[in-house]
């Protein structure tokens, strides 16, 4: 599925990562990311190849500072 807010990706290790992507926005939820979202998790909770979800931002809003 093509998304307009979100990046998926999946690892052949077992890593499937979610990126929320409107950096200009600083990566804040919006109703069409929440549904994005959603519809993603779904077909990664139901496949056994994935064994942990990363959940991360693109651009400035997406680094944690220490």
């Amino acid at each position: 599925m093509i998304y307009e807010t979100i990046i998926v990706e999946c690892s052949q290790e077992g890593f499937a990562t979610l990126v929320l992507n409107r950096p200009g926005k600083l990566n804040t939820l919006s109703i069409r990311m929440r549904q994005e979202m959603a519809a993603a998790v779904d077909p990664l909770e139901a496949d056994p190849a994935v064994r942990v979800l990363i959940l991360t931002g693109a651009g400035r809003g997406g680094r944690w500072r220490l």
